[in-house]
């Protein structure tokens, strides 16, 4: 199951969302520990980085997302999310319509932690 964890990058915090490998069940019970976490933020202070290498991707997810999305908006300043492939791509398109966000694509955890970091300063 997914994990979230703060991680620090040249002393930079990050939000790590790992929802690497997960089903529906695992997304949406990480969702709702998520969003306590975050909620419980000051806004516009996150930088995020979101895992969905090989989460397992439907219509449900893909609405929990959009909604989970959408909720962090007045929280994170800064996002960027792994594992986006093939139909992935599509979803994360209606995630981000739907969210008015944005949140960058990267393919390693060092490119997104660099970009957070870079972006920030």
């Amino acid at each position: 199951m997914g994990e979230i964890k703060f991680i620090t990058h040249h002393e930079k915090k990050i939000l790590h969302l790992d929802f690497a490998g997960c089903n529906s069940t695992e997304v949406s019970a990480l969702i709702n520990d998520a969003k306590k976490v975050i909620a419980a933020q000051p806004h516009y202070s996150l930088s995020v980085i979101s895992d969905v290498t090989d989460m397992k991707a439907n219509k449900e997810v893909t609405q929990m997302m959009k909604e989970f999305t959408a909720h962090n908006k007045p929280y994170v300043k800064q996002s960027a999310v792994l594992g986006i492939t093939g139909i992935k791509k599509v979803l994360y398109q209606a995630v981000i319509k739907f969210s008015n966000r944005k949140i960058t694509l990267a393919n390693t955890m060092e490119e997104a932690k660099e970009y957070l970091r870079k972006d920030a300063e």
